[in-house]
């Protein structure tokens, strides 16, 4: 292969774009197929410098979306693929790439639980719930660490009447959630999102043990991270103080608040931005007032206006169209009662 056919990612990505705001599935396809090949070809290794790592991460968010609604693993979730673009910079790996390397993950993971439903087999089985439980310790690890590196980040503030939160919107809490940077708040919410994906694998694979797996898994990280002691102070969900869906979902509803109303004064990377709100989405849809307040927000920009009502073929029924997320909501509410 000749020396700078990497840079062919870019027009790819660009052409995919095009073509999904065109609602164009095939194309999509082609493009998606494209990326693939390109990427297998050129080998992590091309991807160590800038521009073309940025390139590569957005890649990497695009087909592991991908992978997840096609509950098909994806040759990114290989150790190199997750290791060698930063090999060189390893400073340069954002903390929103440590939770995509998490995320990467679970394509195949959705893959073999497919597999479990048409043939289950109790070796299989272990070893799948073995492999969610390792990934959540990773991603506790991954909460205790920000939690360190971002001290008294979050916190709430009361919405006054003269507030730009209040006007227009069908208001579910009397506060706000701000947070020191645009960023710091893109990575909570992004998180939320993985933890959601990973705890609902675990009510569909071990629905009496997933609170026991959970506390494990948050005493684990705990274990192996240097904590703070005055975590209490924090607004936000810490590990192992939520067991079902629906909490991370409120979460990332008040922090998608905070994105929409400061979105413009940031050029911070949004690697999966309306990924976290749409599983909120089909996880609080049958809430009026979740459901309601969320439509408020989202049309609130014209990017994202309609994405609810499915005016939009890049929408929440791009994400969910496997039902994955309302079989596990059924799951976690028979598990609880």
């Amino acid at each position: 292969m000749k020396t700078g056919t990497e840079a062919l990612i870019v027009p790819i990505i660009i052409l995919l774009i095009h073509e999904s705001l065109l609602a164009d599935p095939m194309g999509s396809v082609s493009h998606v197929r494209g990326l693939i090949q390109l990427l297998m070809v050129c080998g992590p290794e091309r991807f160590q410098q800038e521009p073309l790592r940025s390139a590569f991460e957005s890649c990497r968010a695009t087909l592991t979306t991908v992978g997840i609604i096609s509950k098909r693993r994806c040759f990114l979730e290989e150790e190199n693929w997750r290791t060698v673009p930063w090999a060189i910079e390893p400073s340069s790996k954002s903390r929103q790439n440590y939770l995509a390397d998490i995320l990467v993950t679970v394509p195949g993971m959705l893959e073999d639980d497919a597999a479990l439903s048409q043939q289950d087999d109790s070796t299989a089985r272990a070893a799948l719930i073995d492999r969610v439980e390792r990934q959540l310790v990773n991603l506790f690890k991954w909460r205790w660490k920000w939690e360190e590196l971002n001290p008294f980040s979050a916190w709430e503030e009361q919405v006054s009447s003269n507030s730009s939160a209040a006007p227009g919107q069908n208001r579910v809490f009397e506060s706000v959630f701000c947070f020191s940077a645009f960023e710091q708040a893109t990575e909570i919410v992004f998180y939320n999102a993985v933890q959601m994906w990973l705890v609902g694998l675990l009510w569909r694979l071990a629905p009496s043990n997933t609170p026991a797996i959970i506390s494990l898994a948050a005493r684990i990280a705990a274990t192996q991270t240097s904590t703070l002691e005055a975590t209490n102070v924090t607004p936000l969900l810490l590990p192992g103080m939520s067991f079902s869906l629906r909490e991370p979902a409120i979460e990332i509803c008040r922090i998608f608040e905070y994105q929409c109303l400061n979105v413009q004064h940031s050029r911070d990377s949004a690697l999966f931005y309306l990924l976290p709100i749409g599983l909120a989405y089909c996880t609080l849809e049958q809430e009026s007032r979740y459901r309601d307040w969320m439509r408020s927000m989202l049309d609130l920009s014209q990017v994202t206006k309609g994405y609810v009502l499915g005016q939009n073929v890049m929408g929440f029924g791009f994400y969910l169209s496997s039902g994955e997320l309302q079989e596990t909501i059924t799951k976690v509410e028979k598990s609880s009662r």
